[in-house]
């Protein structure tokens, strides 16, 4: 697993959990009834006088029918839809973690789903006994809860970027899900930068002097998969960049994960989508006045379109930036298969025009 997995795991976590949700305010309500409840009775055992004790056992009732109504203005259907959230979030980072020591979040886990348990039998019978057991799950799950916001925010600042752009630089994030091999990690790498220099060349930017830098490569092994590469260049360029690979992996998704071979991408159609993107991206960041030399940026769509290919191919899912573009799971097998086929004809031209040339 890549830190840009985990970090996207404890993001999760902690949209979950936030205290602008209407759940942990309502587990708060609770937990703080409890504490509450919990000490009036502890005061009550060591009462010895029969006046004070009854005085003290009707302050307590009271203040028990007190939380009961508060927590009754909370919207229930939005309680177990949070609660729900939760449980499945939890689910599917106990998943990615399968391989290794899970006891925190299965702890948090447990809690959580004893407490859900609780609150569907307070919604079923509404009787002070079940609400008290509610109370009792959620003096549990409450310091849990912010014992695990903390450590989850204090791991996502420890795996967050500490590298500056500097002024007139963007950064791109690209996380590739389905990268295992050497070969495939090292062409990616390749494509994004050759990529990044032709945008450059095409747009009179200097390479020189607007360098494409790496900030951070990571892979998640042979056998979990994942390559995630970050970096940093030219403002408009990496804008570029970023948005013509999102309009790519969308263009490619659509036309290649399919089993109809009547709807398989030809060359022509292929290269025609690589202009029209590059078209509408130089005009989007201001470059307007290359779009009158047609020769010339149909020349650079065609490299663009290889490296673009060779990024995607054989990858039904990737991020760029905060952006998911993701093929139907069902449709993997047969994106990946078609994806692959473009691969070996392009690398081979480029191959002899490099030789050549």
């Amino acid at each position: 697993m890549t830190s840009f997995e985990l970090r996207k795991h404890l993001e999760e976590l902690l949209a979950a959990i936030s205290i602008d949700r209407v759940l942990p305010k309502y587990i708060f309500i609770l937990a703080r009834g409890y504490q509450q409840i919990s000490q009036e009775l502890i005061e009550l055992l060591h009462t010895r006088n029969r006046t004070i004790f009854s005085k003290k056992q009707q302050f307590t009732q009271d203040k028990f029918l007190e939380i009961r109504k508060q927590s009754d203005t909370f919207p229930l259907g939005h309680i177990f839809h949070e609660g729900i959230t939760l449980k499945q979030t939890l689910q599917r980072v106990r998943g990615a973690f399968e391989d290794v020591e899970d006891r925190a979040v299965r702890e948090l886990a447990e809690q959580a789903e004893s407490f859900y348990e609780a609150a569907e039998r307070y919604a079923r019978s509404g009787s002070d006994e079940s609400f008290a057991e509610l109370l009792i799950e959620a003096g549990h799950l409450y310091p849990t809860l912010i014992a695990f916001r903390h450590l989850f925010s204090t791991m996502r600042q420890m795996l967050a970027q500490n590298d500056e752009v500097g002024q007139g630089q963007g950064q791109l994030s690209l996380f590739f899900k389905h990268s295992r091999s050497f070969g495939a990690v090292v062409g990616k790498l390749a494509s994004l930068e050759r990529a990044y220099h032709e945008l450059c060349r095409l747009t009179d930017v200097s390479c020189e002097k607007q360098a494409l830098r790496v900030v951070k490569i990571e892979t998640g092994g042979l056998d979990a998969g994942g390559l995630w590469v970050s970096v940093v260049g030219e403002a408009r360029i990496i804008d570029m960049l970023g948005a013509l690979i999102g309009r790519y992996a969308l263009f490619l998704f659509r036309r290649l994960a399919t089993v109809d071979p009547e709807t398989l991408i030809s060359d022509r159609v292929l290269a025609n989508q690589s202009l029209v993107n590059l078209m509408d991206e130089l005009e989007r960041v201001g470059f307007r006045t290359l779009l009158s030399d047609e020769s010339t940026l149909q020349k650079s769509a065609l490299v663009l379109r290889r490296d673009f290919v060779t990024l995607l191919a054989g990858e039904p899912s990737v991020q760029v930036n905060d952006e998911c573009f993701e093929v139907d799971q069902p449709a993997w097998p047969a994106y990946i298969t078609e994806s692959l086929r473009l691969l070996p004809k392009y690398n081979t031209v480029v191959q002899l025009n490099e030789q050549v040339g």
